[in-house]
C-alpha cells in the first residue's frame, strides 16, 4: 500500500457529511410520522451492519424512543426466529417498531427480522435503511424510511463490513477490485 492511498481497493461512494446529513432529514420525517401519525415508536436496530446508522439516527431524534437490538439468524429452524439481543419483548407489544438497517440488498435478511419483530405482536412495523440496492428480488419490500439508493456493489464502512474489517470508516465506500473496477 502505498503512503498516499492507504485503501486502494476502496472508493468513496458516501461521503460522512453526505450521511449525516441525509439522516437528519431521516430524523425529520420519523418524527413528523411520528407527531402526524400518533406512532409509539421503538426503534429496532440490527446488528451487526445496522449499529452506526442507528446510534446516529437515535441521536439525530428529539423524541427520546426506546430501543431494542436485534439480530438475524438465517440458520433458524423457523424463518420468523431472530434474536433480541438484551432487550425487552415488551418494549416490542402493541407498538409502532421501525426496523433500523445499513443495508438492504437481496432482502432476506430484512424479510427473517420484520417477520421476527411480527411474533411480538407490534401495532405496525416500518423498515428504514441506509442503502437499499438497486436488485431485483423475488418479494419487493416496502422501505418507509430510505437514505439512498446504491448500485449492486460490494459497499463497506459506516458499520458495514467485508470479512468483519472496515465497519469503522466514516462514509460508505465500493470495493474496487485490482484494475479500479467494481468486483
Amino acid at each position: 500500500m502505498s503512503q498516499s492511498d492507504p485503501l486502494p481497493h476502496l472508493k468513496p461512494l458516501i461521503d460522512a457529511d453526505l450521511l449525516a446529513e441525509r439522516i437528519a432529514e431521516l430524523a425529520a420525517q420519523i418524527e413528523g410520522d411520528i407527531q402526524q401519525q400518533g406512532l409509539d415508536a421503538v426503534l429496532a436496530i440490527a446488528l451487526k451492519g445496522g449499529f452506526l446508522f442507528g446510534a446516529d439516527l437515535l441521536r439525530a431524534l428529539s423524541a427520546p424512543l426506546p430501543v431494542v437490538f436485534v439480530m438475524d439468524r438465517p440458520d433458524a429452524q423457523d424463518e420468523a426466529d431472530l434474536a433480541l439481543c438484551n432487550s425487552d419483548p415488551d418494549l416490542i407489544v402493541g407498538r409502532d417498531v421501525i426496523l433500523v438497517d445499513a443495508l438492504l440488498d437481496s432482502g432476506g435478511s430484512a424479510k427473517r427480522l420484520l417477520s421476527g419483530l411480527r411474533r411480538y405482536q407490534p401495532h405496525s412495523v416500518r423498515l428504514a435503511v441506509l442503502l437499499h440496492k438497486t436488485v431485483d428480488r423475488a418479494e419487493p419490500l416496502p422501505v418507509s424510511y430510505l437514505g439512498f439508493e446504491t448500485p449492486d456493489l460490494r459497499l463497506v464502512g459506516y458499520g458495514l463490513d467485508e470479512d468483519q474489517r472496515y465497519r469503522g470508516l466514516d462514509a460508505i465506500h465500493a470495493w474496487h477490485c485490482g484494475d479500479n473496477t467494481p468486483c
